[in-house]
């Protein structure tokens, strides 16, 4: 009997030994799931952030790729098989094995199909493109590799959401956050191909709006030179840019129609290329464009888009500088020559701005032409493209629906809407003072009952310095350097109780097509700084509100303050506001 006993104690004792080892193992691996997984995560998030289209080739982001993808498969393999098999059926604990074994399934998924589209992608655009068919084939197979990856994409399966311990609902939230980021870079980057390979795969012929960002308009600058560029059998051909002045019709018997109409006819925008772009609504402007050009000109055209000055000095560090009728203009001294030194000693009734527009126009037709020649960088064109459009600088608009629809995955729609807010100051003074007026934008969010309530402070500080005169410096609307505009917040259709201070009347109040508009009118004395305030409100304790950029040079500065925290940031491009 004894002895049975001390058989018996001997075997529990063994197979005590046994499950503590046996937890012990288990519990090793499944903390080092754990920071194999973390490290994976880190690691990807490290590859999206060294994703560029210049950088499209591998390099770093093919390498960090690779090193996640073999700690999310290290950390799948330590939670799966047949150690860590029994603690499944302990339902809590489950949760917990199931949520790392699909987090860390998701994530190598996404790592190996990011490092092939890298891989793909690199091997096309190293492949030669001289000629406009090789350059169509590669956009078009480009598109293709995006196509597939945003398919990965948007079958990813993430695992429960519910029943997780902290640690894990932090993990979770952390990678869902940046799959959405990465599905809405891939989904940018696919549109981009697509649209530009159904621009270079069709002839057809484009309204080209050349904007000046010393003079702006909402969201953008204003249309200061306009021509067309034409595409034939892949090739580009820029015809001349001629001044928006020379193409003013007052007897026009179009109309603009629409919010356009509604909010700013005032300013006749069907009188003059200078006065479209009040509303920061690209497509209804751009279709408005077309219909004043084909009624100037006879000529129809199949889109628009539009460039502004901070797209050149980009565009010259890719392609060199460029010299026309004896002036050179290179990456350094191109964007201050373009909003400050070409006005520099010109009067209002100087007979040289023909010959500064025949210039511009020439310097811009070398630099289009060193652009599209053989042998230039796809992955630099590609990076300066895809910062011009981060920023506004770069808005593009098609008659054809399906292309129409690549270029707002791209980005270069210029579409507001939704959750998104948009604040211009608009110049009305016929002057190049822009580049001197600091703005600067004060975001509060209060939260009170079951709506948060929404505060815009905004100051405009005129800085033109005595040195600047003549056409530059103005007087025909207001006294010389003082600027004369609207202050201009396009917010969103469902917000309510919208309202302005600081201004004793609305120049334009209502819906702008997918937003809604308050614009205030606001005269800032050389030296002096005047401020406008908008307020409005939305339902909800929680929302979120996207800054878009303004396209100004330099950017707004706002600063962001609610029950998120706060935050600093310039408006050169896009930012989020949670709370």
């Amino acid at each position: 009997m004894q002895r049975s006993r001390r058989l018996r104690r001997g075997v529990i004792l063994g197979v005590v030994v046994v499950v503590v080892a046996w937890g012990v193992v288990v519990g090793v691996r499944l903390a080092r799931a754990d920071g194999r997984l973390r490290s994976g995560i880190a690691l990807a998030r490290a590859a999206r952030a060294e994703v560029s289209p210049g950088d499209l080739t591998g390099g770093p982001a093919a390498r960090t790729l690779a090193a996640a993808r073999a700690d999310f498969d290290a950390a799948h393999a330590d939670v799966t098989g047949a150690l860590v098999a029994p603690l499944t059926v302990i339902p809590v604990v489950d949760t917990q094995i199931r949520s790392i074994a699909d987090l860390s399934s998701a994530a190598a998924t996404v790592s190996q199909a990011g490092d092939h589209a890298l891989a793909a992608a690199g091997g096309l655009l190293a492949r030669p493109h001289g000629s406009p068919a090789q350059r169509v084939v590669i956009l078009r197979s480009l598109a293709s590799t995006l196509h597939g990856l945003r398919s990965t994409l948007a079958r990813l399966d993430l695992g429960p959401r519910h029943g997780l311990l902290s640690a894990l609902v932090s993990k979770r939230d952390t990678f869902a956050g940046d799959v959405a980021k990465l599905r809405a870079a891939v989904d940018r980057a696919d549109g981009a191909s697509a649209a530009a390979a159904a621009l270079l795969g069709h002839d057809a012929t484009y309204l080209l709006l050349a904007a000046n960002n010393a003079e702006m308009r909402a969201g953008s600058g204003m249309a200061l030179e306009v021509g067309t560029l034409t595409v034939r059998h892949g090739e580009i051909d820029l015809g001349a840019l001629q001044p928006s002045s020379a193409l003013v019709d007052t007897r026009t018997s179009l109309r603009a129609g629409g919010d356009i109409e509604a909010r700013w006819g005032f300013e006749h925008p069907t009188f003059d290329f200078r006065d479209l772009l009040f509303s920061p609504q690209f497509a209804p402007n751009a279709a408005l464009a077309a219909r004043m050009w084909t009624a100037r000109t006879g000529q129809r055209v199949s889109g628009v888009l539009l460039v502004d000055d901070t797209v050149v000095p980009d565009l010259l560090s890719v392609v060199g500088p460029v010299t026309a009728a004896g002036h050179t203009l290179d990456a350094a001294d191109a964007l201050r020559y373009l909003l400050i030194g070409q006005y520099a000693g010109l009067s209002t009734t100087d007979p040289g701005r023909a010959a500064r527009h025949e210039l511009l126009g020439a310097l811009a037709g070398a630099a289009f032409q060193q652009a599209t020649a053989p042998g230039t960088s796809l992955t630099g064109l590609a990076k300066v493209l895809d910062g011009a459009a981060d920023g506004r600088h770069l808005l593009a608009w098609s008659s054809a629906p399906a292309v129409e629809g690549d270029w707002r995955r791209a980005g270069v729609a210029g579409g507001v809407g939704g959750d998104d807010l948009l604040l211009s100051l608009i110049n009305q003074g016929g002057d190049k003072l822009d580049p001197y007026q600091r703005v600067t934008s004060g975001l509060a969010i209060r939260t009170a009952g079951t709506s948060s309530s929404v505060t815009v402070r905004v100051s405009v500080h005129n800085a033109t310095p005595p040195s600047v005169r003549g056409y530059a410096a103005g007087g025909a609307v207001a006294p010389p350097r003082f600027y004369s505009g609207a202050v201009v917040l396009d917010f969103p259709r469902y917000a309510g109780h919208a309202s302005v201070s600081g201004s004793p009347r609305l120049e334009a109040a209502g819906p702008d097509y997918g937003a809604d508009v308050l614009a205030a009118p606001v005269t800032v004395p050389d030296g002096a700084t005047r401020t406008v305030t908008f307020h409005f409100q939305l339902e909800g304790r929680r929302g979120a509100l996207d800054v878009l950029p303004s396209a100004r040079v330099p950017p707004t500065r706002w600063r962001a303050d609610g029950p998120g925290g706060r935050r600093r940031f310039t408006d050169n491009t896009a930012h989020t506001i949670r709370w």
